[in-house]
């Protein structure tokens, strides 16, 4: 088995800072509205000192997630040895990972915008032993081609394949995987049309008004509402109407990104889905993980005859009841 030091690829650390820039923005968006905007770069100005420090401390912030992404692309390395994945990484204090291929359940891969354009994937590694649902590790972002290699070692692991597998990349694309189930570009809008996601998109837009709860006038605007109301129920009711109507798009559009391409495939006693427009999944799943399979019907469909396949899987924390559930069949 290989032991050649391998290193996730340069990318990967302007994504990991991407990821711990995006944390930062909604924390800045709400110093910016609590201040009522503001803000003056004039150093006459009475609000120039509070301007200074606040985003003096936010540009802090971002300087050391850049920083930090770097010191992980530098310092996290992988290699195979003996039969295992095995991980370092850290500065100053320096970790080590060693997972037994035959404990690593499934291989998932994730890829965003950064990934699609230069050819990455984002790899997480999950074992019987994950907690809260959390993989092992994460390969924030290698070639494809080397993905490959890590899922042919774990499967010369698992099988005692000897040495006469030299062709890794001929090995994997000769396996003929079967598809069980692909959904096609009538059955996504359908799913899409119908989907119950209007209550999820109204749920995310009240939570966010209630983060910004001591800063909202509610007083005043439940005057204003009330003065609206007055004008007549026909435009309060056409503006509930059109609120849903947004609501629902939004949905719509959400369904269509995230199921689209969706595929399941089997594939040595494991399925196999793949999704997504925007940030392409694939996700991998152990047949003998799955406890229970739930036939899901909202009202909407119900109407039309379909329904929702999802199977809770045994995670890894099985043993303290914490599965997950997993849709199979989106449409059905």
């Amino acid at each position: 088995m290989s032991k050649e030091i391998n290193r996730l690829h340069p990318i990967s650390a302007i994504i990991t800072s991407t990821k711990a820039l995006k944390s930062m923005i909604f924390p800045l968006v709400i110093i910016i509205i609590t201040n009522g905007f503001h803000f003056s770069f004039n150093f006459h100005s009475d609000n120039f000192w509070r301007t200074i420090f606040l985003f003096g401390i936010w540009g802090v912030g971002a300087i050391l997630a850049f920083v930090s992404g770097i010191v992980k692309w530098r310092t996290f390395v992988y290699w195979f040895e003996d039969g295992e994945l095995r991980v370092k990484y850290g500065l100053f204090v320096k970790k080590k990972r060693y997972i037994p291929f035959e404990r690593i359940q499934s291989l998932n891969y994730n890829e965003g915008i950064f990934h699609r354009i230069f050819g990455l994937v984002k790899v997480q590694v999950e074992t019987a032993g994950s907690k809260d649902r959390k993989p092992e590790v994460e390969l924030t972002a290698i070639r494809k081609a080397a993905a490959d290699v890590i899922e042919l070692e774990m499967r010369r692991a698992k099988n005692q394949v000897n040495e006469q597998m030299n062709d890794e990349h001929s090995l994997i694309e000769e396996v003929p995987v079967p598809t069980i189930y692909h959904m096609s570009i009538r059955d996504l809008l359908i799913l899409a049309i119908t989907s119950g996601g209007i209550g999820v998109v109204l749920s995310g837009v009240a939570a966010i008004i209630s983060q910004l709860s001591d800063i909202i006038p509610y007083e005043e605007i439940f005057n204003e509402l009330a003065d609206f109301a007055k004008i007549g129920a026909f435009l309060v009711a056409l503006t509930v109407i059109v609120s849903l109507i947004v609501a629902w798009f939004v949905s719509f559009v959400i369904t269509l990104i995230n199921y689209y391409e969706y595929t399941v495939r089997i594939e040595d006693e494991k399925l196999i889905i793949t999704k997504g427009l925007i940030e392409k999944k694939r996700i991998t799943l152990p047949l003998n993980r799955i406890q229970a399979i739930r036939i899901v019907e909202n009202p909407v469909r119900q109407l039309f005859g379909f329904a929702t396949v999802v199977v809770e899987s045994a995670g890894g924390n099985g043993e303290e009841g914490k599965d997950k559930k997993i849709t199979l069949f989106p449409l059905n």
